[in-house]
């Protein structure tokens, strides 16, 4: 009986922690099927962008098989032309209920994703502004020891390197997007979709 009563409990603090994110959440976020809408922000460099072409694609079909969220990608792409970009982009990670972070080489030399779209998801301390996974779209050097320097002597890159190495970035059997062929992508980017679905609830729950 003690068992029942714990699942019970279990169940309702499920159902009111959506209930709570659901009642945040604007009307025009919620369809009539009744799953929350969840818009994904997809930070990349542009010098990846034959890789993120390959990526798009296949993580949209991904996302369209989640049962409990309705998952909408946002990238840069959906900028019109005469738009203030740099606006557009910081209204999107406003606007998002969860990022996504496709990590390589020349992302992590990317000053623009450091300052304006990183910290908008990732705090150095304490719990996180908004929910988000760092994926690994290309080999990289992320999981290699960072020599510790001083502060006042850290660079950008060291820096940036350094808060990636921080995080548990996704990958599928120890290899990124870009090595694995086209049947092991749909794969990889359907154990995203069900880390993605993991992350909401852990996140709903105040569990991260």
């Amino acid at each position: 009986m003690e068992n029942t009563y714990v699942a019970i409990a279990g169940f309702i603090t499920i159902v009111c922690a959506l209930a709570v994110w659901k009642a945040k959440t604007p009307a025009h976020r919620l369809p009539t099927d009744g799953k929350p809408v969840v818009n994904i922000f997809l930070s990349y460099s542009h010098d990846d962008m034959a890789v993120v072409d390959e990526f798009i694609p296949i993580l949209i079909e991904s996302l369209q098989k989640c049962e409990r969220y309705d998952l909408k990608i946002w990238n840069d792409r959906k900028i019109k032309f005469g738009q203030k970009w740099h606006n557009e982009i910081q209204r999107a990670i406003r606007d998002c209920n969860f990022g996504l972070f496709l990590i390589s080489p020349t992302f992590r030399r990317s000053d623009y994703i450091l300052q304006h779209e990183w910290p908008h998801f990732f705090a150095e301390k304490g719990r996180d502004p908004k929910p988000a996974i760092p994926v690994v779209l290309v080999p990289d050097e992320v999981e290699n020891p960072v020599v510790v320097v001083p502060d006042e002597v850290e660079n950008q890159d060291q820096k940036f390197l350094r808060q990636i190495q921080a995080r548990q970035k996704f990958l599928l059997q120890k290899k990124c997007f870009s090595q694995l062929d086209n049947e092991l992508r749909l794969w990889f980017l359907d154990r995203l979709r069900e880390a993605i679905e993991d992350r909401l609830d852990d996140w709903h729950l105040g569990k991260s």
